[in-house]
C-alpha cells in the first residue's frame, strides 16, 4: 500500500516571537539609513504599544472578574494557592535583586537623564513604602484605567470579583439565576481578547519602528547599555524557569514536564 502524500497539508507556520525578533533586528539594521523616515515609523511603533495597552487593561480586568466567578476554590486550597503564589513571587524578586546586585547593569548606562538637574532630583531620596502602597488605593474607579495602573486595577477587579460572587450565592439561595451576569463578563473578556489579538498582529511593526527610530537619533551606542539589562533580565528568567518552574511543575503540579513544555514553550518565548 502506498503511502498518502502531504502535498495538502498546509505548511509550517513561521513562530510569531521568530518575526517579532527579524522585525527588531531588522530596524536595527535599516534604521541609521532612514533619515527622517525613521521618526515616523518610530511614531507608529508607539501607537502600538499604547494600543497594546489601551486593550490589555480591560482584557486584565475581565479576566480577574471572570475568573473569582467561574473558579471554584474552598478552604484551604484558596489558602494554598496564595501561599504558593505569594512563594512564587518572593522567589523570583530575590533571583531579580540577586542577578541585579551580581551584574549590575545599570552601571553600564549612559545617559543625559542621569546627569544634571535629572540626578540631583533623585539623589538621596529614600522609598516611602507605605506612601508607594497608598498610592495603589485608587480614587476612583475612572482613574485606573485612564492611566492603566495595573495593580489599582487588579484590586478593583479583585473588589468587584469578590462582590458580585456574593451576590451570585444570594442569587442562587434565592433560586434565581445569575447567568446573564456571567455571560456578559465572558463576552465581554472574549470581545477583549479577540481585539487584543488584532492589535498584536502589529507588533512586528511596532518593534520595527520604535528599533529603527531609536538607533536613527543615538547610534548603537545606547544598545549596550540596553543590552546588559536585557541580558540581566534573560538571566533572572532563564535561571526561574529552568530551576523554580521545573520544581513546581514536578514536585507540586507532578505533570511530566515534557508535556508541559509542549504546550508551554510558546507562551514562555512570548515572555
Amino acid at each position: 500500500m502506498g503511502t498518502q502524500t502531504s502535498a495538502g497539508d498546509k505548511p509550517k507556520k513561521i513562530p510569531f516571537y521568530v518575526v517579532i525578533v527579524s522585525a527588531m533586528l531588522l530596524g536595527l539594521l535599516l534604521g541609521p539609513y532612514m533619515g527622517t523616515s525613521a521618526t515616523v515609523v518610530g511614531e507608529a511603533g508607539k501607537l502600538v504599544i499604547q494600543l497594546i495597552k489601551a486593550v490589555a487593561t480591560p482584557l486584565l480586568f475581565f479576566a480577574i472578574l471572570h475568573a473569582i466567578l467561574t473558579t471554584t476554590i474552598e478552604g484551604k486550597s484558596a489558602i494554598r494557592l496564595l501561599s504558593l503564589a505569594t512563594l512564587n513571587a518572593s522567589i523570583a524578586i530575590a533571583i531579580g535583586v540577586a542577578v541585579s546586585n551580581l551584574l549590575r547593569p545599570g552601571e553600564h548606562l549612559t545617559s543625559s537623564i542621569a546627569t544634571g538637574d535629572a540626578a540631583s532630583k533623585y539623589a538621596g531620596k529614600k522609598v516611602d513604602f507605605l506612601q508607594t502602597l497608598i498610592s495603589y488605593i485608587p480614587s476612583s474607579l475612572v482613574t485606573p484605567f485612564a492611566e492603566n495602573l495595573i495593580i489599582s486595577i487588579v484590586l478593583i477587579a479583585l473588589l468587584l470579583g469578590f462582590a458580585l460572587r456574593h451576590v451570585k450565592r444570594e442569587r442562587e439561595a434565592e433560586g434565581k439565576s445569575f447567568a446573564a451576569v456571567e455571560e456578559l463578563v465572558a463576552t465581554l473578556l472574549r470581545v477583549t481578547e479577540i481585539a487584543l489579538g488584532y492589535v498584536i498582529k502589529l507588533i512586528p511593526l511596532g518593534v520595527f519602528g520604535i528599533a529603527a527610530k531609536t538607533v536613527a537619533e543615538n547610534g548603537y551606542a545606547p544598545l549596550k547599555g540596553l543590552a546588559y539589562y536585557v541580558g540581566a533580565g534573560l538571566i533572572g528568567l532563564t535561571f526561574h524557569i529552568a530551576v523554580t518552574y521545573q520544581l513546581w511543575i514536578a514536585l507540586v503540579a507532578k505533570i511530566k514536564l515534557r508535556r508541559f513544555w509542549a504546550e508551554a514553550r510558546d507562551p514562555v518565548f512570548y515572555a
